[in-house]
């Protein structure tokens, strides 16, 4: 078990879960940009349930780091309004809404 230290206190004792959840996507996009970087390659990001733990501030901030790789993202949520916030962010990315209903691609 890997804990994120700050003066010795794990980190999950003092951010909120959206904090949390930000602070991995961080680590995991630093780490896709490392990759970019070392090995010329470009990741695809897979992000699960966006507005989960995440305000509307949080996802912006994600979707601003995400926008500045320059590659692919899968992004999955319950809600479609929160797919009208990222395509209104003004990220200048194209977005592509697919829609999936008892299992079919609607």
């Amino acid at each position: 078990d890997l804990d994120i230290l700050l003066e010795g206190i794990p980190a999950k004792y003092f951010l909120s879960r959206g904090q949390q959840k930000l602070l991995v996507c961080a680590m995991i996009v630093a780490q896709g940009m490392l990759l970019a970087a070392q090995r010329n390659k470009r990741v695809v990001y897979l992000i699960d349930d966006l507005p989960a733990e995440l305000d509307k501030q949080g996802r912006d901030k994600l979707m601003s780091m995400l926008a500045k790789q320059q590659t692919q993202v899968f992004i999955t949520a319950i809600e479609k309004e929160i797919f009208c916030d990222v395509a209104n962010a003004k990220l200048d990315i194209p977005v592509k809404l697919f829609h999936v209903e008892h299992g079919q691609l609607r």
